[in-house]
């Protein structure tokens, strides 16, 4: 199951807000991941592109004017934390795996396919 904690809009350049909703998604490991979720105005499905940063780097890192324009092109976009940094849960905080990132991917993507049935691709980021 998916805890909603959260809804946002913000406008971009002047033009349309974008709805951004916080969502919370359940791992195998009983820990849960953060996500921002983006959905395009207009009925769906819609392709849908999973993005988060690498090397211990958190979505509020620069990733939302990314998924804000994929959102204003008709994709939905999902941003999230890995578990034990940023918003996720799950202890040591701020320990760098990854396996654990690896893990963490194909649990969103996963939620993603069930919820969004239409196309779907990931968008990893990473600082350099």
């Amino acid at each position: 199951m998916t805890n909603i904690a959260s809804t946002s809009s913000s406008p971009i350049n002047g033009g349309t807000a974008i709805s951004r909703t916080t969502v919370r998604i359940p791992t195998p490991s009983r820990d849960e991941l953060e996500a921002w979720l983006y959905l395009p105005e207009g009925d769906g499905p819609h392709p849908v592109v999973v993005m988060a940063h690498g090397i211990g780097a958190i979505k509020a890192g620069g990733l939302a004017p990314f998924a804000e324009r994929f959102c204003r092109e008709g994709f939905a976009a999902i941003v999230f934390d890995y578990r034990q940094w940023g918003g996720s849960t799950g202890q040591p905080r701020e320990e760098l795996s990854f396996p654990r990132q690896l893990e963490d991917y194909s649990t969103v993507i996963g939620w993603a396919c069930v919820g969004f049935p239409a196309r779907l691709c990931d968008w990893p980021s990473s600082t350099r």
